[in-house]
């Protein structure tokens, strides 16, 4: 199976220390330099950038449809916007997208879709996590915003409610 990410995604996986699940879970992750930049570039002092440039199953892939990325950009950051060019040229089974502008968008356009927390409850299902309400509460003390009512519905769905 084949994903794309995108920058939000990988930093929420990484600040949970479970960025192995991607190598577990897909054969292969694509990011768009963009997501690249912004999370081992830009965010160089940052929780997973060292993590994403060292991922082995995590592969750089540019965007060829540069007109239909600047196009993008009027709704999306520029992360985003490749993410969702580059899953229009390639083939992949999911995207992994937490930002909502941007999963609108893919939903549009018919692809599939996966956020951080249903990548988790995916990963739970596969039996290479025992449980998701610790890792949901610890992703929410290092910052990453998740409604109560997405809470909820993903615990409802692991059986933890």
């Amino acid at each position: 199976m084949k994903a794309i990410a995108d920058a939000s995604f990988l930093i929420g996986l990484c600040k949970i220390e479970k960025a192995d699940l991607l190598g577990k879970v897909f054969e292969e992750v694509l990011i768009p330099p963009e997501v690249y930049n912004e999370v081992v570039e830009r965010g160089k002092e940052r929780v997973g950038a060292r993590t994403v440039r060292e991922a082995d199953c995590i592969s750089i892939q540019e965007p060829k449809n540069k007109r239909l990325v600047s196009m993008f950009l009027a709704n999306l950051g520029p992360g985003e916007a490749e993410v969702l060019v580059l899953a229009q040229e390639q083939e992949v089974d999911l995207l992994l997208l937490d930002e909502i502008k941007a999963r609108k968008l893919a939903s549009i356009g018919g692809f599939r879709i996966m956020g951080l927390l249903g990548f988790l409850l995916a990963a739970k299902n596969l039996g290479f996590v025992s449980k998701l309400s610790p890792l949901i509460t610890e992703l929410r003390n290092k910052g990453f915003r998740i409604s109560d009512e997405v809470i909820d519905e993903i615990l409802q769905k692991a059986n933890e409610r």
